[in-house]
């Protein structure tokens, strides 16, 4: 960078400095001069950039404005979703490298790092990666897994639905970016059998005598128990295993949940307790509102006026002897199963009724 080009930044400043002067001075006389300097100053630093304009090479990501010509753009890899036939569970989606597409893909574009870095600042959702419901497992004893997309939603109970309680009030909004990934269903007794096995886990009582077949959910479990299984499907994949936030489950029940006050609506009931049905889940999942109680990350409160805006779990303090349970099992009752609803539940009780589901971020 030459010294003219130098002074043209340093002039730029300048201005800046001057402007804030004549915006924040409460004395005319100032504000008058302080206007004129940075009038001033703004031509002589365009007298520089016009004398002393930038060469090839210089100022690389400054080019593309200042010049009207596209920056020299360097070759990136380029990937391609496919599905594995070696795979598994069907329809699971790989990224490959595609060498063709690689040849003819560049770097960035002044505008384009613009572009990615105001998405970035403004948390604006867009896809990358695997896509809403794609499938994936991390590893052979891992549970199945489906991506869930950002989005927002309702968090908590209407001021006309008959069925809530304090706990699920004042309805709040909440917003997931930039989304994350929830078990396909809860943790099968299979599954939590070979944790159990690996870790010289004594089974609860409820185990002893469940199927390895797969599809039975594992029950009689504390919120000790749950958290260590996923502690350890972090260990075995690096991956950050964890129990979901009331509200990251809430999110993505709530995508049945409509449909089922929609099928309310069409029988005649009121309410979505009148009515039982079975709920298919647009994006995949089994067990939102059936199944199993499930235990989530948060400590239990007494309504939700002090819940994140971002769904993260609430957790106000080391020791919390009460943790949230979302959904219910068949003999609750469809006030449980909904997406609403929520009940407390000491971590150090095990219940044949409550089971458990992991998430994890989507990288």
């Amino acid at each position: 960078m030459s010294n003219v080009q130098l002074m043209m930044f340093i002039l730029f400043g300048a201005t800046f400095a001057l402007i804030l002067v004549a915006e924040l001075s409460s004395f005319l006389p100032l504000k008058r001069a302080s206007a004129l300097a940075s009038i001033a100053s703004v031509m002589a630093a365009i007298f520089c950039l016009a004398s002393d304009p930038p060469k090839g090479g210089e100022w690389r990501p400054l080019t593309w404005e200042l010049t009207g010509k596209k920056a020299k753009k360097a070759p990136r890899t380029a990937y391609v979703r496919t599905v594995d036939d070696d795979a598994d569970e069907e329809g699971e989606t790989r990224y490959v490298e595609d060498p063709r597409a690689s040849a003819g893909v560049t770097g960035d574009t002044t505008a384009e790092t613009f572009d990615r870095f105001m998405a970035s600042a403004f948390k604006v959702p867009q896809q990358s990666g695997p896509g809403a419901s794609d499938r994936l497992r991390d590893c052979p004893e891992c549970p199945e897994m489906i991506v869930v997309p950002a989005g927002s939603s309702q968090l908590g109970a209407s001021d006309v639905d008959p069925e809530a309680t304090a706990a699920e009030r004042p309805a709040r909004q909440v917003r997931i970016w930039p989304g994350f990934l929830m078990g396909t269903a809860e943790v099968t007794a299979a599954e939590y059998a070979i944790f159990a096995r690996a870790t010289n886990r004594a089974p609860s009582p409820c185990q002893l005598g469940a199927s390895e077949g797969g599809v039975a959910a594992a029950t009689c479990v504390t919120y000790a128990d749950a958290r260590a299984y996923a502690y350890w499907l972090r260990r075995m994949t690096g991956k950050n295993y964890r129990l979901p936030s009331a509200a990251e489950w809430e999110y993505a029940a709530r995508a049945a949940d409509d449909a089922s006050v929609a099928t309310a609506a069409r029988t005649g009931h009121q309410t979505a307790a009148d009515v039982t049905f079975a709920r298919a889940h647009p994006w995949g999942f089994t067990g939102l509102g059936g199944g199993v109680a499930e235990i989530t990350a948060d400590c239990w409160q007494a309504d939700l006026s002090r819940v994140a805006p971002t769904g993260e779990a609430f957790e106000p303090e080391a020791g919390c002897a009460t943790r949230v349970v979302k959904d219910g099992a068949a003999a609750d009752g469809p006030r449980w199963q909904r997406a609403s609803a929520r009940r407390p539940l000491a971590v150090e009780v095990a219940s044949p009724g409550v089971g458990f589901r992991v998430v994890r971020p989507l990288r």
